[in-house]
């Protein structure tokens, strides 16, 4: 039993939710300001920021650290995809719970 719990926790936490058929619009505004962002543009650049306003045509992309440019207003006609990155926080509470799972794993696969 307890070895179902954390594999389905595992499961959980790997497998990222998404939803295939969203339009860019409507994936951008589900996000909401201040998210970080990776923008594809169609001629094959990659742009790093943080999500700002969303208009009908467009969305402000600001810089991803603080003093390391100006925001940037970028067109829907020149975006290819955009993706979700993660923060450093966030890659440490996923390392930290993959940590914690495979510590639970082993002692209730081990014993004491």
């Amino acid at each position: 039993m307890p070895r179902s719990i954390v594999l389905l926790c595992c499961l959980v936490v790997i497998i990222p939710m998404t939803s295939p058929a969203a339009t860019l619009t409507e994936q951008l505004e589900k996000w909401g300001e201040g998210q970080r962002i990776q923008v594809i543009c169609t001629n094959g650049g990659k742009i790093i920021g943080r999500l700002g306003n969303v208009a009908p045509d467009g969305f402000i992309l600001n810089p991803d650290k603080k003093g390391a440019g100006s925001p940037r207003e970028i067109r829907f006609a020149e975006v290819h995809s955009v993706k979700s990155k993660w923060t450093t926080g966030e890659k440490w509470l996923l390392g930290g719970l993959i940590y914690v799972g495979v510590t639970i794993l082993s002692a209730v696969t081990l014993g004491n």
